[in-house]
């Protein structure tokens, strides 16, 4: 009986490590792979003009998904705001110069019984050296999602928002820091079919190593250095992030 349950104690201790290394390897697969190919997916739509001259062109819509609930100098006409929010503060600011102080033009900030009825967005402008490595999952997301969805095809579309879905997911374990084994396989198949389909997209070169850096990662051992580095990189985006949508639980 004692060498029994001692038995017992050893495969239980056996599954809980199983069940940890599943949380940590599911992590790695978005930090350090579906991350770099989506990196590489924008730079390829985007095309020629670069990152920080996109962002520029970009900056009147991306500048609301911010700040949706008053309009700004650059709103012609009658415009209708939702009054909702894509991105957070912390995340615009990683990719923007926010104005700071008396920086408005003379008429374009305009206040109404004490409250900001417009702002000036003219020295909101992308930063000098700024490039796709700040961009968090959902940053990328977002900017496929509603800038670049004329260049993405339906089924493109499907996977990015799948991506996303699927990493606020895995934001909801991160306080148990656990996958089961079904969950894990489930959730790692939806992500990898996703992620190579984007990649496909782009070229084979890029399909190819996709799939080289898939494999490498479900073999490779998890070193404690690796599991902490990628959590900790989960837990900045997710500080970023101070918009994560209920979602049901995996």
């Amino acid at each position: 009986m004692a060498e029994m349950s001692e038995q017992l104690k050893m495969r239980e201790r056996h599954d809980d490590e199983i069940i940890e290394e599943n949380y940590y390897r599911l992590i790695g697969f978005v930090v350090d792979v579906i991350m770099e190919i989506l990196r590489k997916v924008i730079i390829s739509k985007i095309g020629h003009g670069g990152f920080q001259k996109f962002l520029n062109s970009q900056k009147h819509k991306m500048y609301h998904w911010w700040i949706n609930n008053t309009q700004c100098c650059q709103c012609y006409g009658s415009i209708k705001l939702l009054g909702e929010t894509e991105l957070s503060r912390a995340q615009i600011a990683c990719l923007f110069e926010i104005p700071v102080g008396d920086r408005a033009k003379p008429g374009h900030h305009k206040m109404k019984n004490g409250k900001t009825i417009q702002y000036c967005v003219c020295k909101f402008y992308a930063k000098v050296d700024v490039t796709t490595k700040e961009l968090d999952l959902a940053l990328a997301c977002t900017i496929l999602i509603n800038c670049l969805s004329t260049k993405c095809n339906p089924l493109e579309l499907k996977c990015i928002r799948t991506i996303k879905n699927l990493r606020n997911q895995i934001s909801h374990v991160t306080c148990t820091q656990s996958l089961t084994s079904d969950e894990f396989n489930r959730v790692w198949e939806k992500l990898e079919y996703s992620i190579l389909y984007l990649a496909k997209g782009v070229n084979e070169n890029l399909h190819v190593e996709a799939q080289k850096s898939i494999l490498s990662l479900k073999n490779r051992d998890l070193e404690l250095k690796y599991c902490l580095k990628v959590h900790n990189i989960l837990r900045i985006w997710e500080k970023r992030d101070t918009l994560l949508t209920e979602v049901i639980l995996i």
